[in-house]
């Protein structure tokens, strides 16, 4: 009977585990979800002003929009 309890006590803290890791994995998925939302995929975010003005930069085929140079006279 001492044996069986061993096994089931084993058993339950690896299923604590793996449970505890499950819960640690959809934390991550939401927060870095959350993350992309507002620092990437948001116009004014950390990454999305950069690539705004990077986008005004060029022209639709991907290369740099050609400026002309006007002298002084």
């Amino acid at each position: 009977m001492l044996g069986r309890i061993v096994k089931s006590e084993k058993g339950q803290t690896a299923v604590e585990y793996v449970m505890m890791v499950a819960v640690a994995v959809s934390l991550g998925i939401a927060v870095f979800k959350k993350l992309d939302e507002y620092l990437i995929k948001n116009p004014n975010g950390l990454v999305g002003k950069p690539l705004n003005s990077y986008r005004q930069a060029m022209d639709q085929n991907g290369k740099y929009k050609r400026f002309p140079i006007r002298m002084a006279r």
